[in-house]
């Protein structure tokens, strides 16, 4: 190999996934810290996660689904003209054009989940890594092809003191710094539509809190295509609405919360990487797989047996009619596991 590893990571899911490579991210720069690393995400919310930090040389968004031909023969030969030494495609992609995609840049050494293509597939790949959380399965299916000495797992979602500021500020100009003041997002984006969990719970649960103590404060997070539930919450003194803002800006007022409560989305990722508890509900994602990582993480799902969960990855959740993983939760089950959380906060 060369003085300086090249390595091409390329991680085209969303938000949340790219805070699930950071700390494979962490775990090469802190083993080879003369490598020179080139990350390929799907969205500029996915490139808000590492732009700034010291854990990649180069930041390219490209969204296949997207881009045309043309561009698709641009970033093949800007990876072939990169010359890297180690092609790393993330678990849960598409396995054949991920195969191709690392064959075409010419790197000696490429690793993927699942090798289905003759000669032209990874080097190194293994399988039973499916089913695994992506923290685990980024760094153990990373480590078949190029060894690392130190591995990491703790997320990580980049903030300068500037950018740390602003929600310090916010806090300030809201006279929050003496509150309890929690984060809330139930929603999802267009492609995630089945994750949310109902409004009209979330209006029980967001009332609750509110009415406990005139200390409590919720923050409720909405993203662009999320108007029609913010527009749907009830107006309150102490419910702060936060509508369509950059995803720095949402971390920067994350990182000052002191629980998160969330559907599986993003934002309990961001809540992950600054250590902040986060409570999840889950319905038909894979929680060994995309729950956020770390101790102070709780799963809030349903009690009752499902063989249709998880199916996040098939048709029948595109087709789902019943929506049982979700609708079956009560708000009872989420408001005992933030009240106990709460608890233990302020104790």
């Amino acid at each position: 190999m060369t003085s300086k590893i090249k390595i091409i990571i390329v991680q085209p899911q969303g938000l949340g996934d790219t805070i699930m490579i950071t700390p494979l991210l962490r775990s090469i720069k802190k083993s080879y810290n003369n490598c020179i690393v080139r990350i390929i995400v799907s969205s500029e919310a996915s490139k808000s996660v590492l732009d700034g930090s010291l854990l990649v040389d180069e930041v390219v968004v490209f969204n296949r689904r997207k881009e045309g031909f043309v561009n698709h023969i641009k970033l093949l030969m800007d990876n072939y003209n990169f010359s890297p030494d180690v092609f790393y495609m993330s678990p849960y992609t598409n396995k054949y054009y991920g195969q191709l995609f690392s064959f075409l840049s010419g790197a000696s050494i490429r690793i993927g989940n699942d090798k289905t293509i003759p000669v032209l597939g990874f080097t190194h790949s293994n399988p039973a890594f499916d089913g695994k959380h992506q923290v685990d399965a980024n760094i153990n299916l990373f480590s078949l092809g190029l060894s690392l000495t130190s591995q990491i797992r703790q997320p990580y979602f980049h903030l300068t003191c500037e950018e740390i500021a602003i929600g310090k500020n916010f806090f300030i100009d809201n006279k929050l710094q003496k509150k309890l003041v929690i984060g809330m997002h139930f929603g999802g984006d267009s492609q995630n539509l089945h994750k949310r969990y109902p409004i009209e719970k979330f209006q029980v649960i967001l009332k609750n809190y509110l009415n406990k103590s005139k200390n409590n404060i919720a923050i409720l997070f909405f993203g662009p295509d999320e108007d029609n539930l913010a527009d749907q919450i009830e107006t309150h003194p102490r419910a702060l609405i936060l509508r369509n803002k950059p995803i720095k800006f949402i971390a920067s007022i994350i990182f000052n919360i002191k629980l998160m409560l969330t559907s599986d989305s993003g934002l309990g990722h961001i809540a992950s990487a600054f250590n902040i508890p986060t409570q999840t509900i889950f319905g038909p994602g894979d929680i060994k797989v995309y729950s956020p990582y770390g101790a102070r993480n709780i799963i809030i799902e349903t009690e009752k047996k499902l063989s249709c969960r998880p199916c996040i990855s098939s048709f029948g959740y595109i087709n789902c009619e019943h929506f049982e993983c979700l609708n079956s939760i009560s708000t009872k089950k989420v408001l005992d596991s933030m009240n106990e959380a709460i608890e233990l906060l302020t104790n």
